[in-house]
């Protein structure tokens, strides 16, 4: 299909128009507090994956991002719902790519729990105190636990105190394992009291509470797994067809009935599938 100069400069322009119209609105006064919440989520969203940039700049580049989606769908379908709808898609995808990679990460940090607990029972056994302690588990640990601990001390060198410290490393991995482990360790430093004992009873614990949630998810790994493949087999059924009669295929692509039909399947196999995930369980998902 060839693309006409013209309508690049066209859609160039109407993108342009459109981010024009919406920093308008945005900038209005009846607008501004929903604008300086929007910028405070994005920045603290940032944050948690330790990304300290401007929420403006953030947007900016979402939007240049978004322009090379529009175009790439206008070259491959040659038509404007099909734009609209991949920008939609693209758009709405974030809020769950950011959700998943926060959960990742914080499933990341519960792991290496366990051995930065022992590392630091081992370190104050040796007669190293608690700051020195951390330093030293942090140069033996692997990220993302590794730039935590390393904020940690950093915090406590400029000034801040380890409590406040600590608060700042659960919010950015809020999870019952993290809580458990700032609050006793805020809790031991701040009265003193055995805390090798207790760091090697926390390191225990959480171990068998992993081994628990690994039995579970062994267990139920039969059940996901078919809701997963019911999710992807419609989509494999449409390709044979299209292989096989491929007048229906291009009926469902090409004529805005068949578009919306496809449409209307894609919306109700997410539902089937957050149903599914919904009624099998999270057990990866403690918050």
């Amino acid at each position: 299909m060839e693309v006409k100069f013209w309508q690049l400069v066209l859609m160039v322009i109407l993108t342009v128009l459109a981010v024009g119209s919406l920093l308008w609105v945005v900038m209005r006064q009846p607008f501004r507090e929903i604008g300086r919440s929007i910028e405070r989520d994005a920045e603290s969203s940032l944050a948690a994956f330790l990304i300290f940039i401007p929420a403006r700049l953030f947007w900016s580049v979402l939007l240049i991002t978004a322009l090379p989606v529009a175009v790439a769908s206008l070259l491959i379908f040659d038509n404007w719902w099909w734009v609209t709808i991949a920008s939609c898609g693209y758009f709405s995808c974030l809020p769950w790519l950011r959700s998943y990679l926060f959960r990742r990460r914080r499933q990341r940090v519960e792991k290496q729990l366990p051995n930065a607990l022992q590392l630091l029972a081992n370190s104050l056994q040796a007669g190293l105190s608690l700051t020195p302690a951390i330093e030293l588990a942090s140069q033996q640990l692997a990220s993302p636990l590794k730039t935590e601990f390393w904020l940690l001390v950093q915090r406590q060198r400029t000034g801040d105190s380890l409590a406040m410290a600590l608060n700042d490393f659960y919010r950015r991995a809020p999870s019952p394992i993290v809580r458990f482990f700032t609050f006793s360790l805020a809790t031991g430093n701040k009265y003193g009291g055995q805390q090798v004992q207790m760091l090697e009873r926390m390191a225990r614990a959480i171990q068998q509470q992993q081994y628990a949630k690994e039995r579970m998810l062994s267990l139920s790994a039969q059940a996901r797994l078919q809701g997963k493949i019911m999710f992807v087999l419609p989509i494999g059924l449409f390709f044979a067809i299209g292989a096989v009669q491929e007048q229906s295929k291009t009926i469902l692509l090409s004529t805005k009935n068949g578009q919306l039909l496809l449409l209307l399947a894609g919306c109700l196999m997410m539902i089937g599938l957050l149903l599914t995930r919904r009624i099998m369980g999270r057990f990866n998902d403690d918050s």
